[in-house]
């Protein structure tokens, strides 16, 4: 399975696509959510993992992006477990 990772703390991205790799899926790494969202490789991905606490673009405005710019792929939302709470519940008032 392909996914795409967009996740802009270079240790968690690298920890997280080497495990993801090491279980069998391919993983494309993007460093932020402009790279991701001016990117053709989240057309091809078949699930998007995103870090809901990215700074210039954050998660919530790259999930929301996405899904306006037509990809509906399944989301795989990850945060930090103190923060996750607030920024889930903003994502879906919206």
């Amino acid at each position: 399975m392909q996914l795409l990772l967009i996740e802009d703390w270079r240790s968690s991205c690298d920890w997280l696509a080497d495990h993801l790799g090491h279980s069998g899926f391919v993983v494309t790494r993007s460093g932020s959510a402009r790279e991701a969202l001016d990117s053709a490789v989240a057309r091809a991905a078949e699930a998007i993992i995103v870090d809901l606490g990215m700074g210039r673009v954050d998660g919530q405005n790259c999930v929301s992006r996405l899904r306006d710019g037509g990809l509906d792929q399944p989301l795989l939302i990850h945060r930090r477990p103190a923060q996750l709470g607030k920024q889930l519940a903003r994502l879906f008032d919206q």
